[in-house]
């Protein structure tokens, strides 16, 4: 929160917490350095509303950050080498290239030539206004002096790095391992983090060396590296053409993940476990038709995924409208009635299940359901005029009677 603070001296202080953390605390702390960098950082630096102030104030820290050999080293080897994790170091290198383009001198470039384009050059110049657009131009001369300053240091610390590894000799060195040397200066890189097989273990920051050495790095050679990185880089190619596939069409888009082995296509908890991590890639359209199909499609291994989605989705102590709009997020209702049935039908089950005390039954869970769907289609609806949408003495009407014959609390039906 204040990493995004209107101060410039709040945000600053803020970032500097994160230069002690890397360096000094990164061992427990992979994943929260990598939604630190992925949350703050790259937000700063892609938001149009962000000042050139903070863009400053982040491409510092990476200069700072990739000023050591070792920290940019690690952070390519235990993030961009490890499939269960971003690409770093990558999208570090993309958006230090993409600040240090002028693409944001190409924007205030243009407001300049639309402000010369009226004619006034003469008074404008020695207006305040051009006086602000000449110091908004500077500003972002500087800001991309910065993203190239540390581009540049991102270079140097690559080549300080193999410099180190691989010392000076007077034979000639044929092999090609980069991380191989165990001669000279020990490096962290080469001791401690380098794995020993082609699969990146998560928890590689934290294998700290009892002797400063380990077997493992001594021997691993850097065909291991440009393995993983290989991998990792066709897993994501993969991973691409699937969900192109199955924005196509959703049998083929699983059919073809099955072909590549990353998705046990028998397995309803393979496939709902699927839906659910790519829901903000996968067409929600496409995942809501497919969760909705009837019982006798695929001998009901559809409804066995909707069923294990359902499960696998935590509810507990949300409101029910907060849990429906929490339900929705990951997929858009189909429009045949039927299969909005049976997927509202299984959501006021796992509703009613892990919040046991808010109704006698499900079917008064599914019935309200129903309900709050259609008040927000009403809501929402631009062919409805104003007059005729839903009222708060509407929506109670509509629901008398469904807790077992029974009413529901007014307050409760208004507070949705």
């Amino acid at each position: 929160k204040n990493c995004t603070s209107n101060n410039t001296r709040i945000v600053a202080l803020s970032l500097r917490l994160f230069l002690p953390i890397i360096r000094n605390f990164r061992e427990g702390l992979k994943p929260e350095i990598e939604a630190f960098v992925t949350n703050v950082f790259f937000v700063i630096l892609d938001s149009q509303n962000s000042t050139v102030e903070h863009k400053s104030l982040v491409l510092t820290m990476f200069k700072e950050i990739c000023s050591c050999e070792d920290t940019l080293a690690e952070i390519f080897l235990n993030y961009d080498c490890d499939l269960s994790a971003v690409d770093l170091f990558h999208r570090i290198v993309t958006a230090l290239a993409k600040q240090g383009g002028g693409a944001a001198e190409n924007s205030s470039g243009s407001q300049m030539g639309s402000i010369y384009s009226d004619g006034l050059i003469n008074t404008l110049y020695a207006s305040a206004g051009n006086a602000r657009n000449i110091a908004l131009r500077q500003s972002h001369r500087e800001l991309k002096l910065n993203a190239m300053t540390a581009l540049r240091q991102v270079l140097a610390s690559l080549y300080a790095s193999v410099k180190v590894l691989n010392p000076p000799s007077n034979n000639v060195n044929t092999d090609d391992s980069v991380f191989s040397g165990t001669s000279g200066r020990s490096s962290s890189v080469a001791t401690t983090y380098l794995p020993d097989n082609s699969t990146m273990a998560s928890s590689s920051w934290e294998q700290q060396p009892s002797n400063g050495t380990s077997a493992s790095a001594a021997t691993a050679p850097s065909s291991n590296i440009v393995k993983m990185y290989d991998s990792k880089r066709k897993r994501r190619e993969q991973e691409a053409e699937i969900f192109i596939r199955f924005n196509q069409d959703a049998k083929a888009g699983i059919r073809y993940a099955g072909e590549c082995g990353l998705l046990d296509v028998t397995s309803p908890e393979e496939v709902a476990k699927f839906f659910l991590t790519n829901k903000d890639k996968l067409d929600k359209t496409l995942i809501g038709d497919y969760l909705g199909r009837e019982p006798e499609y695929q001998n009901g291994f559809c409804v066995r995924v909707l069923h294990t989605y359902v499960d696998m989705i935590d509810l507990k102590g949300l409101s029910f409208d907060d849990s429906i709009r929490f339900f929705l997020s990951g997929f858009r209702l189909p429009g045949e009635a039927q299969k909005i049935d049976r997927i509202m039908e299984k959501f006021a089950e796992r509703f009613c299940k892990q919040n046991p005390h808010v109704f006698p039954a499900a079917d008064t869970a599914f019935i309200l359901g129903f309900s709050v769907i259609m008040l927000n289609t009403d809501l929402h609806n631009p062919a409805i005029k104003p007059e005729r949408r839903m009222t708060k003495e509407g929506f109670i009407r509509n629901n008398s009677g469904i807790c077992d014959g029974k009413n529901l609390p007014d307050d409760f039906l208004i507070g949705i």
